[in-house]
């Protein structure tokens, strides 16, 4: 099997499934990267622009596009208005072209105060690099930097053929999350007075990666409507520590479709690895 990474952690793609989405966050900068087999970077940035110029402008300005810079690196990145009713609130957007792909990076900022979010993004284009053997993976490339305490990191996977799909998503966290995916208290709440059925299949602590979460199992009816299985596991977090972040691998898909459920859940959950936080020497 394939592996797919995000954020800090790495998982296996199962066979006969795809990613279907991704998105990154670290130190409140948005980050991913796009191949350029098929659109070249300088063809990427050009559209970008174009499609930022279309964006409609505030009041009083000619256009949403407010100034363009350059970053060491070949980096471009622009400035521009993203909501016209909020004149103040800008964006900055950057571009990078490595090897095969692009890293982009995208900040808020307030006009006035660009200075810092400019220095942030210069320095994440600065400490990026081609390949996921250590750092805050970001599709192609990792952020290889001191860990963040606002990092945000999400994988979505779905059966290719048929219903299914599974999810990762990580959060660096302040205090320990006691309450998501813990029990199951609101559904049987939520059943009892809504009609629907839910079926119990698992209840139980299991530990991936040196993590100690909880995992259950359900089938939930809604009336009317065909079950739908949903498989989850929840790690709480440790507060201020990227490594340890909180996070939720979910699972969803008809019941039918369970036989396949089951066997890529165990190997997504199976594979779940850590990534080291810097490159070995």
């Amino acid at each position: 099997m394939n592996e797919e990474c995000a954020g800090r952690f790495r998982v296996a793609l199962p066979e006969g499934w795809r990613l279907s989405a991704r998105a990154h966050s670290i130190y409140g900068v948005a980050a991913w990267t796009a191949p350029t087999r098929e659109t070249s970077a300088s063809t990427q940035w050009e559209s970008r622009l174009a499609a930022i110029r279309l964006l409609p402008p505030p009041k009083g300005a000619a256009s949403s596009l407010r100034s363009e810079l350059a970053f060491p690196g070949s980096a471009k990145a622009v400035w521009y208005h993203a909501n016209p009713t909020l004149p103040s609130t800008l964006m900055l957007e950057a571009h990078r072209p490595v090897g095969d792909h692009v890293l982009w990076l995208k900040r808020t900022g307030m006009e006035g105060k660009e200075a810092p979010a400019e220095k942030l993004v210069e320095k994440l284009l600065s400490v990026y690099a081609p390949g996921t053997e250590a750092g805050f993976c970001i599709g192609a490339g990792s952020i290889r930097m001191e860990g963040s305490l606002s990092e945000t990191a999400q994988l979505t996977m779905e059966r290719i053929a048929g219903s299914g799909k599974l999810e990762l998503v990580t959060q660096t966290v302040t205090a320990p999350d006691t309450e998501t995916f813990m029990n199951l208290d609101e559904e049987r709440n939520f059943a009892r007075t809504s009609g629907s059925t839910l079926e119990v299949s698992m209840e139980r602590e299991r530990t991936l990666a040196g993590m100690s979460g909880f995992e259950m199992r359900v089938a939930i009816s809604l009336p009317g409507e065909a079950p739908q299985l949903r498989y989850t596991w929840h790690f709480p977090g440790e507060p201020g520590q990227p490594g340890r972040p909180k996070m939720n691998l979910i699972g969803r898909a008809g019941v039918a479709a369970q036989g396949q459920l089951d066997l890529a859940w165990e190997a997504v959950l199976a594979s779940l690895a850590a990534i080291p936080l810097n490159a070995r020497p």
